[in-house]
């Protein structure tokens, strides 16, 4: 018998390969644990960043990354990029995008003379080039990956990036929040602790959380953002105010394409000289003009602000002053413009922190979270506590809002409410479920609708509970359940990815604004509601007793009550109505009360 040797397997060898993946609007990244360590997986040619760009060569083929890039400027219009302020929009969302847009199906569809992709098979296609270069260079298939997105996506953006890399083939094992990914890497790699702020400005989104790290607990105290400012935005402003100052007002799609471009390479070049020549021929006219930093300053005055102004909310909902945070880590290269770095060191009065490269630490967060969620990393825990950008709640009668969980709410996170009918012999119940900051649905956005089918019975008896439950990607699971015949039904909030809807940075925004205008309508719909129960109880009971005066009195009332509820729109009137209209009744009932004992007296007399 021949002896073979068995040696014990190195457990280290054994670990599965997990990868981190920031998906950025203008580059994305890889990282890997290598060693215990994170570390960016290169992608070619000493190039640690791939544009986020999409294009067909000369036979009509898809090109990614460095070729796309280079393509970007031969044929703009065949090219593809900044594919994340695209995901998971409508296209009433949208404006100055180089390619032609459509709805098609609620779903955004980008032409091409090669075809007509959507956003969601675009990010595809950029993601499933990653994992290939990261299998490649790893020698081994990928168990799954950790994608970061902006804090500020919502629903739909989420949902379609999570569809995206499954296309893709990669098993998605979380999908986690840019300035946690940042924050998980600063309190991992330099055991930072305390309040810090995560300003993150990438190319396309800006996100701003407030976050506590303790001996590995990482809590998001606030979220703050915007989807749709970044650089980009800051490129957009150069060239409107050069073709201002040129008084040039007609320009070609293509011509406008390259001037971003240029705009874009200016403003990266401003990071770290102190001037720019920007030249351009366009309409016969000579472009040539010298560009600082004071400059930009001077014309970027509004996106600045407007990044500031969500710190001091943050702050202001956090119950939190300047002097509480520890640190400012500064995250995306966007953040390297000194116009930036500057105007946040002075709001803090403090140096933000770039102990980590700004366009690296996402991804190296995301890196060491793939590693704990894959189960390799036995030696290091941490607790990752994210809340909820916006409340999530379902429509009640009268197009009220009824709140299930707030915004800033910790997720994972599961609440439950019960609900019952309004009128008798109800045999189904609408659950619409909604999301935004407004007191009224049609002010929300909705996110999904189902029915719950229930037996017939009077009105109040049924009990619904209703459940909401957020897992840790921020993906909203919806339970009915009716009480007594414990018939349920069950929805995964997977929204249309085109539903019509604002900035969700301009929900907030608008809740502030209309915050004293909804009240009032909802005090309006709740008197109607009150009084709408009253007419409804009386008019299915009234009066059994045979006396004709009162039944007169109160179907005067009724009318009266009824043409209120359809053509007035004043508190006070349905108020007083309601009143008058219960007291009426109560009287009534009253009185019917003391001649129903009176005549049962005289009966027992007899």
């Amino acid at each position: 018998m021949s002896l073979i040797q068995i040696s014990e397997s190195d457990s280290k060898n054994n670990k599965r390969k997990t990868i981190g993946i920031d998906l950025g609007t203008t580059n994305s990244l890889v990282a890997y644990i290598k060693n215990g360590k994170p570390e960016i997986l290169e992608i070619s040619n000493g190039k640690y960043m791939m544009p986020s760009i999409v294009s067909f060569n000369s036979s009509g083929d898809m090109v990614i990354g460095e070729l796309a890039l280079l393509n970007q400027y031969k044929d703009p219009l065949n090219t593809i990029s900044s594919v994340k302020r695209l995901i998971g929009k409508d296209l009433s969302e949208l404006n100055n995008y180089h390619c032609k847009l459509t709805n098609k199906n609620n779903l955004l569809e980008i032409h091409t003379d090669y075809g007509v992709f959507n956003p969601i098979q675009i990010s595809s296609e950029i993601l499933s080039t990653l994992k290939n270069i990261a299998k490649k260079t790893l020698g081994s298939n990928i168990f799954g990956a950790v994608i970061t997105v902006p804090a500020y996506f919502d629903d739909s953006q989420r949902q379609a990036t999570r569809d995206a890399a499954n296309i893709a083939g990669i098993n998605v094992l979380r999908l986690l929040n840019e300035p946690t990914a940042a924050a998980i890497a600063y309190g991992i790699e330099k055991n930072y602790e305390g309040l810090y702020a995560i300003y993150d400005l990438g190319g396309g989104t800006f996100d701003l959380s407030i976050l506590r790290l303790s001996k590995g607990i990482f809590e998001v105290i606030a979220t703050k953002g915007n989807t749709s400012l970044g650089g980009n935005d800051f490129d957009m402003n150069i060239v409107n105010n050069i073709l201002q100052e040129y008084s040039i007002k007609e320009i070609s799609i293509t011509s406008k394409h390259e001037m971003l471009m240029l705009a874009k390479i200016a403003r990266e070049t401003l990071s770290k000289k102190d001037c720019f020549k920007f030249q351009f021929n366009i309409n016969n006219i000579h472009i040539d003009k010298i560009i600082d930093n004071e400059w930009l300053e001077n014309i970027s005055q509004n996106l600045i602000k407007s990044t500031i102004n969500y710190l001091k909310i943050a702050l202001q909902e956090s119950n939190l002053t300047i002097k509480d945070i520890k640190d400012i880590v500064m995250v995306g290269g966007a953040t390297r413009m000194p116009i930036i770095y500057n105007n946040v060191k002075s709001f803090f009065s403090k140096s933000p922190l770039i102990d980590i490269d700004p366009d690296k630490v996402v991804a190296l967060g995301a890196a060491l979270q793939a590693d704990l969620l894959s189960g390799n990393n036995n030696d290091q825990k941490w607790l990752l506590l994210d809340v909820s950008p916006l409340t999530l709640g379902i429509e009640v009668f009268g197009g009220l809002v009824e709140q299930i969980i707030p915004r800033n709410s910790k997720i994972p996170t599961f609440r439950s409410q019960e609900f019952t009918t309004f009128r008798d012999g109800q045999t189904s119940i609408e659950i619409h479920i909604v999301q935004g900051e407004r007191e009224l649905v049609e002010n929300c956005r909705s996110l999904a609708k189902f029915k719950l089918d229930i037996p017939p019975m009077p009105a109040g008896i049924p009990r619904i509970t209703v459940k909401f439950q957020i897992d840790a990607d921020g993906i909203l699971d919806v339970i009915a359940i009716e009480k007594f015949t414990k018939k349920e039904c069950h929805i995964s909030v997977k929204p249309s990815y085109g539903l019509s809807k604002k900035d969700i940075s301009n929900i907030l925004k608008d809740s502030i604004e209309n915050k004293e205008m909804d009240l009032q309508k909802k005090s309006i719909v709740e008197a109607k509601n009150n009084l709408n129960k009253l007419i409804f109880s009386l008019s299915d009971k009234v009066l059994l007793e045979n006396d004709l005066t009162q039944k007169q009195e109160i179907d005067k009332y009724i009318i009266f009550a009824k043409d209120i509820l359809e053509n007035s729109s004043s508190l006070e009137i349905i108020q007083d109505i309601t009143k008058k209209l219960s007291n009426l009744a109560k009287n009534i009932f009253v009185s019917n009360f003391h001649n129903s004992i009176k005549n049962l007296n005289n009966n027992n007399i007899d």
